[in-house]
């Protein structure tokens, strides 16, 4: 304080910005004490926990005291080929953000995860 009186004030956080690939899901405030969730966007996941879309992060005290948010997550890509949580009737091409499927020889790609026998004799 400064001056003959002491004034409080309320203790607040910088406004929380999310990291790539993430959004903060409203609402949020930048009080002292108060948590907001943030989310990964579709196709991503939080980095070192492969099934795990959002976390939380809170405005807290340091030992210096000032306020902060609690450390922040990473979102990296959900390679959903390797995770086998893909729709693809063949192969699945993991592509950043979400994936592709293609199909095997003899087969055309009919909408964006099934494949339809060719056949060669109608040709």
């Amino acid at each position: 304080w400064s001056g003959e009186t002491a004034v409080c004030s309320p203790l607040h956080c910088v406004e929380l910005t999310a990291p790539e690939n993430a959004f903060v899901k409203m609402p949020c405030t930048t009080e002292y004490t108060s948590s907001c969730k943030l989310v990964c966007e579709d196709g991503f996941h939080v980095e070192s926990y492969l099934n795990t879309f959002e976390w939380m992060q809170s405005c807290v005290l340091t030992d210096k005291g000032n306020v902060t948010w609690t450390e922040a997550k990473i979102c990296i890509d959900h390679d959903e080929c390797i995770n086998n949580t893909h729709k693809c009737d063949h192969t699945c091409h993991n592509i950043q953000g979400g994936y592709v499927c293609s199909c095997d020889d003899g087969y055309r790609l009919e909408g964006n995860y099934s494949c339809k026998d060719i056949d060669e004799c109608d040709n």
